[in-house]
């Protein structure tokens, strides 16, 4: 390893239902990774595919450019979603964008070379992203109150 190559950490996270734990590790070591050219890498394994799903949605939110949604209206959103009943309206369209972009990685074979790769789900089976689609084609309903209303039902 010359000089100039980036150092990589690899990190299992197993069964920890959120991406704060990797936000925030990426967050308190920032200067550090930049400082000193390091690269981590984060594996995420969970029996339950909703899990996985889950987490790539809270990812995604959290990843989305500030030009896109700022951080407290980022942070609002998070915090509904993490809390799994209702959203705004504001925030379900963005949860809508989110699951569609997320379909379309999922059941993409190629990579974009001009874009970092965030989530690489190349060890996934396609028995799995299958599942994965339908995962999130369910949520895309997600807040509809003719499904299932949550605040008659409260």
């Amino acid at each position: 390893m010359n000089g100039f190559e980036k150092k990589t950490v690899r990190i299992l996270l197993v069964g920890q239902k959120d991406m704060r734990h990797v936000m925030e590790t990426l967050a308190k070591n920032w200067d550090f990774l930049q400082t000193n050219d390091v690269f981590l890498e984060f594996y995420i394994g969970d029996h339950y595919l909703a899990e996985i799903g889950r987490e790539m949605i809270l990812w995604s939110l959290g990843t989305q450019s500030p030009e896109e949604l700022g951080l407290y209206e980022k942070t609002v959103q998070f915090m509904e979603i993490f809390g799994n009943t209702l959203l705004r309206p504001k925030t379900k369209n963005n949860f809508l964008t989110l699951t569609k972009r997320l379909v379309k990685l999922v059941t993409s074979e190629t990579i974009d070379e001009k874009k970092p790769v965030l989530l690489d789900l190349s060890d996934l089976k396609f028995r799995e992203r299958d599942n994965l689609v339908e995962i999130f084609k369910h949520w895309s309903h997600f807040g509809d109150s003719t499904i299932f209303n949550i605040q008659g039902n409260w």
